[in-house]
């Protein structure tokens, strides 16, 4: 659960997990929720259910494999604030120098049929790299069984394990940079973001 001194700062940055959010258009709901929660129109939810319990009980451990599996010496839940776009954060799972490593849970089903990372976590790396610098990132999908969802604490992450590289795409990047810093802009002037006024200030 998120202290009301954590929720604050979120209510003042963009962190990499909300820039999925900002594509597509700034007109879809996702965007406009996200706006309103940062500029105090709404309140803070909190997400409560096996699977994000999953997920924070286990992160640690199995992080640690992948560590061990591919002999790195990682660090864990480092912060990381864009170099030149003040207030955009990248609260990553692990690092290692420069490189992010995101860490996921999937269900059986979905952990065998993937075969891609999913689109929402290739830009939250991508929002990650730009802030880290790194020229590829990381993401570590950990197969679960209800079982496992039961109880988390016995987890045992050994050979449930699947690791996609994200290569860096500066172009991509550029445009992630750009969305951000214009709802940055909207957060700071109260001003509700659309996708026309987006293109608009582009050409400023």
């Amino acid at each position: 659960m998120l202290t009301n001194e954590e929720i604050a700062v979120r209510r003042t940055t963009v962190g990499a997990s909300d820039v999925p959010k900002l594509f597509n258009s700034f007109d879809n709901k996702k965007a406009q929720d996200l706006w309103e929660f940062k500029v105090g129109l709404t309140e803070h939810i909190e997400l409560d259910n096996k699977y994000i319990t999953f997920g924070n009980l286990t992160e640690e451990v199995c992080l640690q494999q992948y560590f061990k599996d591919f002999e790195m010496d990682g660090v864990m839940n480092e912060r990381i604030e864009h170099t030149s776009i003040k207030s955009f954060i990248a609260s990553t799972d692990g690092l290692v120098g420069d490189i992010p490593i995101e860490n996921k849970g999937k269900n059986e089903k979905g952990f065998y049929a993937l075969e891609k990372p999913e689109r929402d976590h290739i830009i939250q790396v991508y929002a990650q790299l730009s802030c880290t610098g790194g020229d590829f990132g990381v993401i570590v999908y950990n197969c679960a069984t209800e079982e496992d969802y039961e109880l988390p604490l016995l987890y045992n992450p050994e050979g449930k394990q699947r690791i996609f590289t994200v290569e860096r795409d500066d172009k991509f990047i550029e445009e992630l940079e750009q969305r951000v810093t214009y709802f940055l802009m909207c957060m700071r002037e109260v001003k509700r973001p659309s996708e026309k006024d987006f293109k608009e200030w582009l050409k400023c």
